[in-house]
């Protein structure tokens, strides 16, 4: 399931309700400025604190993410940037 775009900014966004079945992919677009950081907490900070710092995606770079890992659903995962108007393109399998 292709999801659409997204854009994230400096402040915490949750991913849409999407089920999980084999994989997350979450991939930072190639234009971004700024640093995207992924992770399964509405906590997730941009490079500001070791214990809540999200994994960090800098422009181009993906992660992948198991059903394991997120609950079985996409709105589990948080994204934040270290700059606003970032790009996010995310599909699930």
């Amino acid at each position: 399931n292709l999801m659409p775009a997204s854009t994230v900014g400096t402040t915490a966004v949750k991913l849409p309700n999407r089920e999980i079945a084999e994989v997350l992919l979450i991939k930072a677009a190639a234009t971004n400025t700024g640093v995207i950081y992924v992770l399964n907490n509405s906590g997730v900070t941009a490079n500001s604190a070791d214990t809540t710092d999200g994994i960090p995606l800098s422009a181009g770079e993906a992660i992948t993410i198991t059903p394991f890992m997120a609950g079985r659903n996409s709105n589990t995962i948080y994204c934040i940037a270290s700059a606003a108007s970032q790009k996010i393109f995310y599909w699930t399998r």
